[in-house]
């Protein structure tokens, strides 16, 4: 009885925490606003996710669900899935509308085209291209091997990357391995090109987009690569004493976040270093030691936001600084911070 009442007194305290966000004030909308997701959480619970909107001053809840919250920044507005609908809500009129009602099928990962002419989505399995204007829909992986998610449009929205997963058979293995790769959908020409990987039978992490919509960024085998797809060459960024993951092009595409360790003699021994690559000259800066994979590039790639278990900062690339502009506590997760504009 006793360990039932300080579970409830504990969920109590989780759900008051959860609902005490400041939602107070009228937001200024400014190139600083940003969005991000605040659930809560306390060791095994997991409650509701909040989705909210916030000029660092004032915050705004957008919409809560009792699952996990998908969005993305289109043009200043938020889109987000909400069963099977995808909503755009504008925050300067605080008007939303639905772009789209999916077929009641599980939606994985969804990624709505940037002109917002097409949707992409996956079931996990397969991968769906949803027309908007005319609401024509295709399975454009259904007679491809292995499952397949994450769909993410081009900055141009000519082309749809998508991870798939497929069963290898390694030189010494008596199954299959499931691993991984990428490939990339054209629009134009109905058809996949594959991204090289480093290692066929190693499993990649998340991949991205540069903002010229020529080179794709992924971590594998604890390091960064490039892949260029016209001229199909693979660049390893990271040098093999450097365990890298999480890369993320500046909006500019001159510079790239991910993070680092140094496994050197000299290193810093598995401490995880926001870090910045400056594609121009091939070097790279520390930043800090930072327990966090949610990074946001600003438009003019002058700053940087990112999450911790302690709250959302900001890091200044002109002047190094660093500022807390949210708080969080044991009960609070956020995550998924991305800069509104």
């Amino acid at each position: 009885m006793n360990t039932l009442r300080t579970f409830i007194a504990i969920l109590i305290m989780a759900i008051s925490t959860f609902s005490c966000s400041n939602d107070d004030g009228d937001l200024n909308y400014n190139n600083n606003s940003f969005v991000y997701i605040e659930t809560a959480s306390f060791q095994d619970y997991s409650g509701n996710s909040k989705l909210l909107v916030s000029d660092g001053n004032n915050t705004r809840p957008i919409k809560i669900l009792n699952k996990r919250i998908q969005y993305q920044i289109i043009d200043s507005k938020i889109v987000f899935l909400d069963g099977q609908d995808i909503i755009e809500f504008n925050p300067k009129s605080n008007k939303t509308r639905i772009i789209a009602n999916l077929p009641n099928i599980l939606i994985h990962s969804f990624h709505v085209s940037p002109n917002m002419d097409n949707l992409a989505f996956s079931n996990y399995e397969d991968i769906f291209i949803v027309e908007l204007n005319s609401g024509t829909m295709k399975n454009i992986t259904e007679h491809l091997e292995g499952n397949f998610r994450i769909p993410k449009w081009s900055p141009d929205g000519n082309s749809l990357l998508v991870r798939n997963g497929i069963p290898i058979v390694g030189p010494n293995d008596e199954a299959p391995t499931s691993t991984g790769n990428f490939k990339v959908f054209s629009l134009s020409q109905q058809s996949f090109q594959d991204i090289e990987m480093f290692d066929q039978f190693a499993s990649p992490g998340n991949a991205e987009w540069s903002p010229d919509s020529k080179l794709i960024a992924y971590g594998q085998y604890q390091a960064i690569f490039t892949f260029d797809i016209e001229n199909r060459q693979l660049k390893r960024i990271t040098s093999q004493e450097v365990v890298a993951t999480n890369p993320k092009f500046s909006t500019d595409g001159s510079k790239m976040s991910y993070f680092s360790s140094d496994l050197s003699d000299n290193g810093n021994n598995w401490q995880n270093f926001l870090t910045i690559y400056d594609i121009s000259n091939n070097s790279s800066k520390i930043v800090n030691d930072i327990y966090s994979y949610d990074v946001s590039w600003k438009y003019d790639s002058s700053e940087i936001l990112y999450c911790t278990k302690t709250g959302i900062f900001s890091y200044n690339l002109s002047n190094g600084t660093i500022s807390q502009i949210v708080n969080s506590n044991e009960s609070i997760f956020l995550h998924s911070v991305k800069f509104l504009n």
